[in-house]
């Protein structure tokens, strides 16, 4: 394989598509940093042929292991796609404490992101409708009824927390779902537009988009951005 593959997708579950920052390079300082068995790294993209001899030789040269990195990442790995999908794999595999750890910081950072857009939300419901929205959520059969008693006397930062709690990563979902029930579609449209990854040119309307049937099983909504080739 050349070393300066074209866009594909592969690689546990990582997204490649061209559009998206891929995992390499938005931990690009960090690896950087802390990637610490370049050698064996290295033999493995040989191997894989995601590097040439000659690359693979002017890295090995490198007195640190950080030097490694900077330059394996901006060269021969920079363009190429398949590569950082096959590189990921490696260090999963090799560093996989140092891959967890950063994946946790994604994960902290888009639970943060996602708590502010609801919270943005839900604060432009009148008083009222933020009273129907508890109602609804409190018909979910998860929430335990220590949680709605608590959402009975919560602002809206306090309900998104519990719903966060309470829901995980099907919170905004729930949300979507309770809006379309409300028909505040302006809202459930925002929040899908808002939602990461959200290209203009691969937006599908909102009747596309957001598919469910009338119960209270929430889980029947889809929402997230669909890409059409």
């Amino acid at each position: 394989m050349a070393e300066a593959a074209g866009p594909s997708t592969g690689g546990a579950g990582v997204d490649t598509k061209p559009d998206d920052e891929h995992f390499v390079d938005k931990h690009q300082s960090e690896l950087i940093k802390r990637v610490s068995n370049v050698q064996h790294i290295l033999d493995e993209l040989l191997r894989q042929n995601v590097i040439q001899q000659e690359s693979y030789d002017k890295v090995k040269t490198l007195p640190t292991a950080e030097e490694k990195m900077r330059e394996l990442i901006s060269g021969p790995l920079k363009s190429s796609v398949q590569g950082k999908v096959i590189f990921y794999d490696i260090l999963i595999e090799n560093q996989p404490l140092l891959i967890g750890d950063l994946m946790r910081m994604d994960a902290e950072v888009e639970n943060v992101s996602t708590k502010k857009r609801l919270c943005e939300t839900l604060n432009d419901l009148s008083s009222e409708e933020l009273e129907e929205f508890k109602s609804l959520i409190e018909l979910e059969k998860d929430f335990s009824l220590f949680s709605i008693s608590q959402l009975k006397v919560t602002n809206t930062q306090d309900i998104v927390e519990l719903m966060m709690e309470t829901h995980s990563r099907q919170c905004l979902g729930l949300t979507i779902y309770v809006l379309k029930l409300m028909n505040r579609t302006d809202l459930v449209q925002r929040l899908i537009d808002t939602s990461p990854g959200t290209k203009e040119k691969h937006r599908p309307s909102l009747t596309q988009r957001v598919s469910m049937s009338h119960h209270s099983d929430f889980t029947q909504c889809s929402f997230y951005p669909v890409d059409e080739d």
